[in-house]
């Protein structure tokens, strides 16, 4: 379930940010071998008539911290972070104060600086490791996000 996600940019519509999950039903999905797949629309608490989209890696996040994971996988179409947009170079580890360094020179920018603060906000809520990575790089591979 969600709540209305405010901004400083102003009304962003029908978006919100997870505060509760169904842990009950995943459990059980999982215990009977499905892989449950959660999409990001979720009701919101104020009325169940009600729906807000939520970014995915926020969904995630909030997911993996109410089932307690020990990693969470962002899969994305770059292998990771790069060390610069002109190299390929993946970035293999990355603590909180070196995101904020890298981000603050434009290293990680755009599309990436979501994904990298939910990597963030899931180490910094109980997650042990997050980990962006693309398909080919799954098994061993991607940036892996470290407190």
């Amino acid at each position: 379930r969600a709540k209305k996600k405010l901004s400083v940019k102003g009304d962003l519509g029908h978006v919100g940010e997870i505060i509760e999950v169904n842990t009950a039903i995943l459990h059980r999905l999982l215990e009977a071998g499905f892989v449950p797949v959660v999409s990001p629309v979720s009701v919101a608490i104020e009325s169940p008539n009600q729906v807000y989209n939520v970014n995915g890696d926020e969904g995630a996040t909030a997911v993996a911290q109410a089932l307690g994971a020990t990693q969470l996988d962002f899969i994305s179409n770059v292998p990771g972070v790069l060390r610069d947009l002109r190299d390929t170079a993946v970035i293999p580890t990355l603590t909180p104060a070196e995101v904020a360094q890298l981000t603050a020179v434009g290293i990680i920018s755009g599309g990436m600086v979501p994904k990298v603060q939910a990597a963030i906000a899931a180490i910094t809520q109980g997650v042990q490791q997050a980990r962006i990575v693309d398909l080919s790089g799954l098994l061993v591979g991607g940036t892996l996000f470290v407190k």
